[in-house]
C-alpha cells in the first residue's frame, strides 16, 4: 500500500527517477505542494498601477480581466457577417456508410488501451488531479472499472459529470516576466484525462 501511494505521489510530482522500494512519500508530497505554490497569484498590479493583494480583490481582478478577453466590440450584424464570410466556402466532409458503422460500434478495451498509449505525458492534470501517467502506470488495475464506465456512457449517451467539466486555469508565460501583471498569464482549460 505504501509503495502504491508513493508511486501515485511521484507521478503527480512529475519525478523522473525513483529508487525501487523508496518510501519517502512526504518528500514527494512536499515537492508536489511546492510546484503548486508557484502557480498562485498573491497580488496584482492594476492598469492604474494600484496594487491589489486581498484574495477577493485579486479574484475579482482576474475575473474582470478574463471576462474582457472574451468580449467582442462588434455588433451582432458584424458577427453574423464574419461567420457567413468564414463559412461561405467550407465543404463539410461526410462519413461513408462503413465509417458510420465503425464509429457507432462499442469501444473495445484494445482501442482504449491504444489511445492511452498515444496520449502525451507531462500535460497538466484536470480538476481531479490525475495525470495521464497515472492511468498508464495503473492501467492493469483500472481498465475493468474504466471499461464499465465507458459502456455506461455509451448506453446512456452521456459522459459522467466530471468528464463534461473543465477548469480554466491561468499559467504564467515565463520566468523573466512579473507575476504581478495579468497580461503575463494566459488562460488554459484543463479537463480530466479520463
Amino acid at each position: 500500500m505504501e509503495l502504491a501511494k508513493t508511486r501515485g505521489a511521484t507521478i503527480r510530482a512529475r519525478i523522473k527517477w525513483v529508487e525501487e522500494g523508496e518510501k519517502s512519500t512526504k518528500f514527494f508530497l512536499n515537492l508536489e505542494k511546492f510546484r503548486a505554490q508557484g502557480n498562485i497569484i498573491n497580488r496584482q498590479v492594476r492598469q492604474d498601477n494600484t496594487i491589489v493583494s486581498s484574495s477577493t480583490e485579486t479574484l475579482n481582478e482576474i475575473g474582470d480581466y478574463c471576462g474582457n478577453l472574451c468580449k467582442e466590440n462588434k455588433t451582432e450584424k458584424e458577427i453574423m457577417q464574419s461567420i457567413s464570410l468564414f463559412s461561405k466556402n467550407i465543404v463539410f466532409p461526410q462519413l461513408k456508410e462503413e465509417e458510420k458503422i465503425k464509429c457507432d460500434k462499442e469501444l473495445s478495451e484494445q482501442e482504449i488501451s491504444s489511445a492511452l498509449k498515444t496520449m502525451k505525458n507531462g500535460s497538466s492534470p484536470g480538476p481531479d488531479g490525475i495525470p495521464v501517467e497515472f492511468y498508464k502506470m495503473f492501467w492493469k488495475d483500472l481498465k475493468k472499472l474504466f471499461m464499465e464506465a465507458v459502456k455506461y456512457s455509451q448506453t446512456t449517451g452521456k459522459l459522467s459529470p466530471t468528464q463534461r467539466q473543465g477548469t480554466i486555469s491561468l499559467i504564467h508565460k515565463g520566468k523573466e516576466l512579473s507575476k504581478d501583471t495579468l497580461t503575463n498569464w494566459r488562460p488554459i482549460s484543463l479537463t480530466n484525462a479520463d
